[in-house]
């Protein structure tokens, strides 16, 4: 079966593991994703008209992923997570 995904969720998968690596993590977790989504301005808006703040939530979210867990190899691609495949497999269905 293929698996077709939006450009958005695309973008944002692109940009999570993106950020991962950059970081050094030695897993891509589905806050990365969330972080990536952070850019997309359909996102933003989104969260703004629920009363939330893009800023604050990306300010909480970096100081999350600064305490991650880092490789010890950095040019190696994290591995992903239990909960960042779920979020790759619950998309596919």
């Amino acid at each position: 079966m293929e698996i077709k995904y939006t450009k958005l969720f695309s973008k944002a998968i692109e940009g999570a593991l993106s950020m991962a690596k950059s970081m050094a993590h030695e897993y891509v977790t589905p806050e990365h994703i969330l972080f990536a989504l952070c850019n997309f301005e359909q996102f933003a808006e989104a969260i703004t008209i629920v009363g939330g703040s893009i800023d604050e939530l990306k300010t909480k979210l970096n100081k999350y992923l600064q305490k991650l867990d880092k490789k010890s190899n950095q040019e190696e691609m994290p591995d992903m997570s239990y909960q960042f495949q779920m979020v790759i497999d619950r998309k596919s269905t």
